[in-house]
C-alpha cells in the first residue's frame, strides 16, 4: 500500500493540524479537516508527523492567495488622502525616508499599490528613500510578486487608465508593473507567527486578511510583532474583520470614516484608560474596584490570550460605568473565545443599559444556545 493509498486518520490529522497552528499560526478548524486529509496523501503522508519542512509546505498549500490591486477602496482613499500625505509633509523637512511593509503580501499587488498611491503623491520621489517591503510564507506567492506580472483578474475593481500609465502590456492580456515601481519594492518570506520583522521604524504596516486566518493567541502574539516593528507614530492598518483583535497598550485605535486604524502611541504616553485611573486615583485614592482593575490589566499584558481576564476586566468597567470600554473588553474575550457564555449575557447587558434591545436579544439567545 502506497502513502496516497493510506488511510489518514482523524487524529493525524488533528497532529498535523494542530504543528501547523503552532508553526505558522493558521487556524485549521475540523470543517477544513477533509481538505487536508487530500492534501497529505499528495505530500506522501502517511504514518507520523514528519518534519517542520514538511509541516510548513502543508501550510502553504492550504493558505489563501486572493488579493487584487487597490483591494478595498476606503483604506487606500485614507491611506493616500490622509496618512501618507502627512507622513510625506514631514519626512520632507527631514530625512526624505520611508518604510512601508506589506504583512502577508500575498502575490505582491497591495505591495505595488502602495508603491502606485507613492509615485502619485510625491513629484520628486526619485530624491527619496523610499522601501516598501512586502512578505509572505508562501515561495511560489513571493515568485509571482517579484515577477510583477499580472492577469485581468487582479486589475478588478482598478480605476480605469491605471494599467495604461503604471503597467506594460506583456501578451495573452497579462500587464508588467513598470520598473520604477518594482525598485521601490522587496519581497522575502516572512512567517508572522515566529519570524522577526524585515526590520524596524515602519511608517506604515498593512496587515490585512492574514490574521483572520489565525488562532487568536497567535494573532495576539503577530499584533505585538508588528507594533514593535513600528516606529513613533508609525500606523498599522489590519482587515476590517480584524481590528477588534488590535487590543495593544502600545496602540491607540482611531476612526476615520468605516475604517479603523491604529498607531503607534509615544514613548511615555499612556492609554487613556491608564491616564483616567491615575487622575481619578490622585484625587480620592485607589478603591477596591480600581485595584482589581489594575491588576486585571497585569495580568491581560501577561497573557493577553486569556479571554477570562478580559472577562473580569469588563465586569469591572461596567461597575464603574465605564460601558463603552466594558464593551471593548468583552468582544476581546469573544474574540479568543466565542463560546463564553458569561461574556455573551454580559454584552447583552450591556446592550439593555444602552438601549440597543435588537442586540441584546441576540446576544442573549447565543449565550442561551452555548449555556445549553
Amino acid at each position: 500500500m502506497t502513502a496516497r493509498d493510506w488511510p489518514i486518520s482523524d487524529a493525524l490529522l488533528h497532529a498535523y493540524g494542530s504543528l501547523i497552528t503552532e508553526q505558522t499560526g493558521l487556524r485549521l478548524d475540523p470543517q477544513r479537516w477533509p481538505e487536508l486529509r487530500s492534501t497529505l496523501p499528495a505530500w506522501g503522508v502517511a504514518g507520523p508527523v514528519e518534519g517542520r519542512a514538511l509541516v510548513q509546505a502543508l501550510a502553504r498549500q492550504l493558505s489563501v492567495g486572493e488579493t487584487y490591486f487597490f483591494r478595498e477602496p476606503a483604506a487606500f482613499d485614507l491611506i493616500e488622502h490622509e496618512l501618507l500625505p502627512a507622513l510625506i509633509a514631514k519626512r520632507r523637512r527631514s530625512t526624505r525616508r520611508l518604510r512601508l511593509w506589506s504583512a502577508g503580501c500575498c502575490t505582491g499587488e497591495e505591495a505595488y499599490s502602495l508603491a502606485i498611491v507613492l509615485q502619485r503623491l510625491i513629484p520628486d520621489i526619485a530624491d527619496w528613500d523610499i522601501v516598501i517591503v512586502g512578505t509572505d510564507i508562501h515561495p511560489g506567492f513571493l515568485a509571482s510578486a517579484r515577477a510583477g506580472v499580472y492577469g485581468e483578474w487582479s486589475f478588478r475593481g482598478v480605476p480605469h487608465g491605471l494599467r495604461e500609465t503604471c503597467f506594460l502590456p506583456c501578451g495573452d492580456e497579462h500587464h508588467a508593473v513598470l520598473p520604477g515601481l518594482r525598485r521601490r519594492t522587496r519581497f522575502r518570506f516572512g512567517n508572522l507567527a515566529q519570524d522577526e520583522a524585515p526590520g524596524a521604524g515602519f511608517d506604515l504596516i498593512l496587515c490585512r486578511h492574514v490574521l483572520m486566518y489565525f488562532e487568536a493567541c497567535k494573532a495576539q502574539q503577530a499584533i505585538g510583532r508588528l507594533q514593535a516593528a513600528l516606529g513613533e507614530d508609525g500606523w498599522l492598518l489590519l482587515g476590517a474583520t480584524e481590528s477588534s483583535a488590535a487590543d495593544h497598550p502600545s496602540l491607540a485605535a482611531l476612526r476615520f470614516g468605516d475604517t479603523t486604524i491604529h498607531r503607534k502611541r509615544r514613548a511615555g504616553d499612556a492609554p487613556e484608560v491608564s491616564k483616567r485611573t491615575l487622575q481619578r486615583s490622585a484625587n480620592q485614592g485607589e478603591s477596591p474596584v480600581h485595584d482589581a482593575i489594575a491588576r486585571c490589566r497585569t495580568a491581560s499584558a501577561a497573557d493577553p490570550c486569556d479571554p477570562g481576564q478580559h472577562l473580569r476586566y469588563a465586569l469591572l468597567l461596567e461597575q464603574l460605568g465605564r460601558l463603552d470600554e466594558a464593551r471593548a473588553a468583552l468582544r476581546r474575550a469573544l474574540f479568543l473565545d466565542a463560546r463564553l457564555a458569561a461574556a455573551h449575557a454580559a454584552l447583552a447587558r450591556l446592550n439593555a443599559r444602552q438601549g440597543r434591545r435588537g442586540g441584546a436579544i441576540i446576544v442573549h439567545d447565543a449565550a442561551g444556545h452555548r449555556a445549553g
